[in-house]
């Protein structure tokens, strides 16, 4: 146990290690105050901003939660008429509240793809949900709520992902190598059993970090954005809420996406550790170590453009630097399972591997 806490005490008291942690904490906390900053509703001729903006558009859409009609929505437009401000340079309807904008963008026959003549068309009439998109739910009922926060929480997440995969590289790329460098490997080959306690001690204080530090940022994040924006309507599909993948998320709910993606989010960070763990235990420096963990880390994301067929892309789009992207968990969401077992397979032959490396009498 003194082995173990010696060894957490080593790899969190590097200063590289301090201070790239810092510097993530700071601008995850930036990112989140400017997603709230960003955020604008207009009700009834009043604009909103910031937070007070998110509170406006969750106490106007809490009157039509439930399941979605045509009645509900013919009533927001009574309300709230429709938008029709269009501000070049500015993503969507300027005079427009989370009602009003759902029912636009879905049940009217207006529509914004630019800012120049015949690029919109401001809206002027409703068209029937059994003729709109929204059909295919009309059968089983279209659950309704304020999901203003999902997209951004899902946002918020995979920056701080990448980050922290980069943070865990940072940390876990010289935890063997940096012995054989200063020669501490002979030195513990001496002792009784040293080479078999230090490498579980080591192993243990890696993957303890890894999972401390991505539940702490997945359970911090959502308390976050549980607290501003209310993370209600889990049970809307993911292709209504973040605007893409129709054909995929048709029948995928938020809170269904969100849980999936959260889950791979945390495999993909057990699997970097195991990765960067394998690295230094085969590698003779400091050096070797990190270049060969930052190649393992960057080289993926360029060949998942360029590589063609969904074994290929499953391959490449498997490691740590794709797998924390949503996109990329939504594109190869028919494949979940075969990631989960890439991960484990990953976890397990790197550890097993990096056992048998660290364990390997050389010419040291």
């Amino acid at each position: 146990m003194n082995l173990y806490k010696m060894e957490l005490y080593k790899i969190l008291h590097r200063k590289s290690v301090l201070i790239t942690g810092l510097l993530i904490i700071l601008w995850m906390a930036f990112y989140f105050f400017m997603m709230v900053s960003d955020e604008h509703t207009m009700i009834n001729g009043t604009d909103y901003f910031g937070y007070q903006a998110i509170q406006k558009d969750r106490e106007i859409t809490a009157e039509y939660e439930g399941i979605f009609t045509d009645e509900k929505a013919a009533s927001i437009i009574a309300q709230y008429g429709f938008p029709c401000k269009v501000v070049r340079d500015v993503g969507g309807w300027r005079d427009s509240n989370f009602l009003t904008e759902f029912v636009t963008d879905r049940l009217s026959d207006g529509y914004l793809y630019g800012w120049n003549e015949g690029e919109y068309k401001i809206p002027e009439h409703l068209i029937p949900m059994a003729e709109s998109e929204l059909s295919i739910y009309l059968d089983s009922g279209l659950p309704f709520a304020y999901t203003g926060g999902w997209q951004k929480f899902l946002d918020h997440l995979q920056i701080g992902a990448l980050l922290l995969n980069v943070w865990f590289m940072i940390l876990f790329s010289v935890l063997f190598s940096e012995e054989r460098q200063t020669g501490m490997r002979v030195l513990i080959c001496t002792s009784d059993k040293g080479v078999t306690v230090d490498l579980w001690a080591k192993i243990g204080a890696a993957f303890t970090i890894c999972l401390a530090a991505g539940l702490m940022f997945h359970s911090i994040s959502f308390l976050l954005f549980k607290a501003v924006f209310g993370l209600t309507g889990g049970s809307m599909p993911a292709s209504l809420v973040i605007g893409s993948y129709a054909g995929i998320l048709k029948y995928t709910t938020i809170g269904q996406l969100a849980v999936r993606y959260s889950v791979i989010m945390l495999g993909a960070f057990l699997m970097q550790t195991a990765i960067c763990i394998w690295v230094s235990s085969k590698a003779g420096n400091n050096f070797q170590a990190v270049l060969t963990n930052s190649m393992i880390l960057l080289v993926p994301p360029a060949l998942y453009l360029c590589m063609r067929g969904i074994f290929l892309r499953l391959l490449s789009g498997s490691l740590p630097f794709l797998l924390v992207q949503y996109n990329n968990v939504i594109e190869l969401s028919s494949l979940y399972r075969i990631q989960l077992s890439v991960i484990s397979a990953v976890l397990i032959l790197g550890i097993t591997d990096s056992r048998k490396n660290w364990m390997k009498i050389d010419s040291e």
